[in-house]
């Protein structure tokens, strides 16, 4: 039938080949039975050709009947048939022992339950040690096919319930959980689990998770079977405890145990899929299952003694408490995403329809849920080592939330310096009360990323326990030796918006104790909240640096120092009262920016190098050189008594000391390099406006030095930097104000020095400054919202520009009269200095404001412009 050409008949004896015999088909019914080929000898023992035993011809003709009755009976789908022949006898019977099940037999309906149930877990086997991952179309085939066995499994057992034959809740529960493997199993190898979109974001767990790849439908199916398998052996549990017996109990627990293990899985897996897209009823109700399932576990393997401390070097018990341990980690952090994400995104609110308390809430049941794992798996000497709990000293937990902490040493410090205990109890209560009563959405935030940090904690906490209690023994787990990275940046993340939360908030405080008129009491009280929400900023922000640095995130670690340089600046330049206060405000508020330089320093060193992050070094380099700016210019004017005043030192028993003024000098020099380096239009700016800062200082102390060399190189480094200045700001636009200013200065200098030269560049100076009050400037200056106060700031420059150029061309004068000169060029200008002045004093306020209109033009402008001329 089948046109094969030979047969090669094999001849073996206790297990031993004795012969091997290849003959022809159309042989086989001559030869087949020959003694010759029984016995393994070659040839006939007679002449006579051995007769047939059988006709092939018959043989075909039956075949081929029993194909064809086969083929006609045979033709129900999903059905089990019964081919049977008694000895002896040539009757065949056929038997579809589905319809006999179908009569209600209980033994076959056991019987073919059974049947279908060894054939699923058959095919299952030959998936997984025969079939080649790459073949997914038999692979698919193959589940197909197991799926249909295991349903007809559970229909048979249901129906078999149904007559009284037994629930069997134990091959039940198992059949369920088969069927949820259909859908898990081997998901990295085959495509029936569905292709994962490239364009999707990645999973949302620091570490490697079960199912990273299983569709949302086929985790859904899988958390039904997994669910109803539950549902059938906990009431058997409940009967067996009931009747004590230990062993019923003991298999119950382990098989419960891998249903629940199985679905916390399916259910974390649902949670990161739900979060990225915005499903959040569905976020919360798969994180209270998993919170409650994982509960249960805890409860299930109690009576089994696995965390009893006499089991600790039990790898059995380890195996169980790593894993659970896992589960709570991986709980708390998609806890602690799903509050962060809602934190930062407000279409949570748009899409999602959920409020802040609603994840409070939710975050409150899973930590009940799952205090049984910290009082089971983390022990009872288990001291958690970075938790946010345990660093604030519990003033920050799923209870308490404000985020306002105090932590008891700054506490005492400002209980002794400036309020008492029920004052500063007063002062954290108000910052409480203020943060409540900010808008829903901004109170909401700051809430909940309180609780996102707590999340993370007891996240990173689970993995602590593990690195300090379990040694790692198995390859399919992900390692327990440190925090994965990418969670201590999520805890570090969430501490830093909490810092600038609270940062931004003692702003507004302060801002509103400035605007306030209400009485001193008051005022003083707003200053004390904003202490204390500047306290507690910084707590945050060093929490968050700590995180950072466990994770070697280098671009946050620089981005969190500069928000701690801030808090300093803060400290610095405000009358807010902290922790170290002292009386001496001015030496205090020095310390204070000499720890935001070292903060920025720090982050250059933890990022290296710039080429580690460009943009980042370059904001920590413009931060740092404004940081330094300002600590000059602070030491300048706390050393220099004159400081306030525009005529430089005279005696030298006030002129600073060597230190003292490389304290002031080295700041500013570096501030100054900084801003060179950048090569910015902003950073040119300051740079010029460091300049500026630095000729100040040499201005005011190169009359009081102790030799005529020391004098002449302060006179050289003021000239030096008045020029670099003012050559920046004579091109500059919008900044016509500073640049008046800073030429007065820098002829106040010139002038400082004896001699007709010196005055004459002094004039120079003054007159440099027709640009700022020329029509071009007033018409770029009109285009700005600030158009009034330039104008109002010019006005008076304008004044003080022209008494400035009548003193000068006096001095001027003066000089030509003794040298009894011949040009009388100065004369000639002083006398258009007078006519400029008597008519301005007949014309009524010209360049004033009448109205609402402004000036077209600055009369000194005309001045200007023709003592240019004149002097040229």
């Amino acid at each position: 039938m089948a046109n094969v050409p030979q047969l090669a008949l094999i001849l073996r004896e206790h297990g031993f080949i004795q012969n091997i015999k290849l003959m022809r088909t159309e042989d086989i019914p001559s030869l087949m039975m020959h003694p010759t080929t029984l016995d393994g000898s070659t040839g006939h023992t007679g002449c006579t050709p051995p007769q047939p035993v059988f006709s092939p011809e018959i043989v075909e003709m039956n075949a081929a009947m029993l194909l064809r009755f086969l083929k006609t009976n045979c033709t129900r789908e999903n059905s089990t048939y019964l081919l049977h022949r008694t000895a002896g006898e040539t009757n065949i019977q056929l038997f579809d022992i589905s319809s006999i099940s179908q009569l209600r037999q209980r033994k076959w309906i056991w019987w073919l339950a059974l049947c279908s149930y060894r054939f699923a877990c058959r095919l299952e086997q030959l998936q997984a040690n025969v079939l080649s991952p790459h073949d997914k179309v038999t692979r698919r085939e193959y589940r197909k096919r197991q799926r249909s066995l295991l349903h007809n499994t559970l229909n048979l057992l249901e129906e078999l319930a149904d007559m009284d034959g037994g629930r069997h809740e134990t091959i039940y529960a198992a059949v369920c959980e088969h069927l949820a493997d259909t859908y898990l199993w081997n998901d990295e190898a085959d495509g029936d689990v569905g292709i994962r979109d490239a364009n999707k974001p990645e999973p949302l767990a620091s570490s490697s998770q079960p199912y990273r790849k299983v569709t949302v439908d086929c985790l859904n199916k899988a958390q039904d079977h997994l669910t109803n398998g539950i549902k059938k052996l906990s009431q058997l549990l409940s009967k067996a405890k009931e009747e004590n017996s230990a062993v019923e109990v003991e298999a119950l627990s382990m098989q419960l145990y891998g249903i629940h293990h199985k679905l916390i899985n399916v259910c974390l897996r649902l949670v990161d899929h739900h979060l990225q897209n915005y499903f959040s009823s569905n976020v919360v109700h798969s994180l209270r299952t998993a919170a409650r399932m994982l509960s249960d576990a805890v409860w299930l393997l109690l009576p089994l003694d696995v965390f009893d401390s006499k089991r600790k070097d039990d790898s059995e018990a380890k195996d169980f408490t790593r894993s659970i341990l896992l589960q709570y980690s991986w709980l708390w952090e998609y806890s602690g995403h799903f509050a962060r994400s809602f934190a930062a995104d407000d279409m949570w609110r748009v899409r999602g329809h959920i409020l802040g308390d609603d994840l409070l809430s939710l975050f409150r049941e899973v930590d009940s849920a799952s205090s049984s794992v910290v009082k089971n798996c983390f022990g009872p000497n288990w001291k958690p080592r970075t938790s946010v709990g345990a660093a604030s000293h519990g003033q920050v937990s799923l209870k308490s939330l404000s985020g306002i902490v105090v932590l008891p040493e700054d506490f005492e410090q400002i209980e002794r310096s400036v309020l008492a205990s029920k004052g500063c109890h007063e002062a954290i209560a108000r910052a409480k009360s203020i943060l409540y009563q900010r808008p829903q959405l901004k109170r909401d935030q700051c809430l909940v990323l309180v609780a996102a940090s707590v999340c993370y904690s007891h996240s990173i906490e689970a993995y602590q326990c593990l690195t300090s209690n379990i040694e790692q023994e198995s390859d399919n787990l992900p390692s327990s030796k440190s925090v994965p990275p990418l969670l201590c940046q999520r805890l570090g993340d969430a501490c830093n918006e909490i810092g600038k939360i609270l940062l931004n908030e003692s702003r507004l405080v302060m801002l509103s104790e400035s605007s306030s008129s209400d009485g001193a009491g008051d005022s003083i009280g707003k200053s004390h909240v904003s202490a204390i929400m500047l306290t507690a900023a910084q707590f945050w922000f060093v929490e968050g640096l700590e995180q950072f640095n466990a994770g070697n995130d280098l671009r946050n670690i620089a981005l969190l120092r500069c928000n701690l340089c801030q808090c300093c600046k803060i400290r610095a330049n405000t009358n807010v009262i902290l922790p170290g206060s002292s009386k001496e405000g001015s030496k205090e508020s020095e310390t204070y920016l000499q720890e935001a330089v070292d903060h920025l320093v720090l982050a250059h060193e933890s990022m290296g190098e710039r080429d580690a992050d460009p943009m980042t070094w370059d904001m920590v380099s413009e931060e740092l050189a404004a940081t330094l700016l300002v600590l000059g210019v602070r030491r300048r004017q706390s050393s220099l008594i004159a400081s306030s005043s525009a005529s430089p030192v005279l005696l030298q028993e006030f002129r600073p000391a060597p230190g003292l003024e490389k304290a002031i000098v080295e700041p500013m020099e570096r501030s100054c390099k900084i801003y060179e380096s950048l090569g910015t239009a902003h950073a040119a700016h300051q740079a010029a406006a460091a300049h500026y800062q630095l000729a100040i200082y040499f201005s005011k102390v190169w009359t009081c030095q102790r030799d005529e060399q020391k004098t002449r190189e302060k006179l050289v480094a003021a000239f030096k930097h008045f020029g670099l200045a003012h050559q920046y700001f004579f091109h500059s636009v919008g900044k016509e104000p500073t640049f008046v200013v800073l030429s007065l200065d820098f002829s106040n200098l010139y002038s400082a020095v004896s001699g007709e030269e010196c005055l004459s560049k002094a004039l120079a100076c003054c007159l440099d400054c027709r640009k700022a009050f020329s029509s071009d400037s007033i018409t770029a200056a009109k285009a700005r919202p600030n158009v009034r106060d330039w104008f109002a700031q010019m006005t008076t420059l304008s004044d003080n520009l022209f008494e400035r150029i009548t003193k000068l061309l006096l001095s001027l004068v003066k000089i030509e009269k003794e040298k009894e000169l011949t040009t009388n060029k100065y004369k000639a200008m002083y006398r258009q200095v007078l006519t400029h002045k008597l008519k301005s004093t007949q014309k009524e306020d010209p360049n004033g404001d009448n109205g609402h209109e402004l000036p077209s033009s600055f009369a000194v402008y005309g001045l200007l412009q023709a003592l240019s001329d004149a002097s040229s």
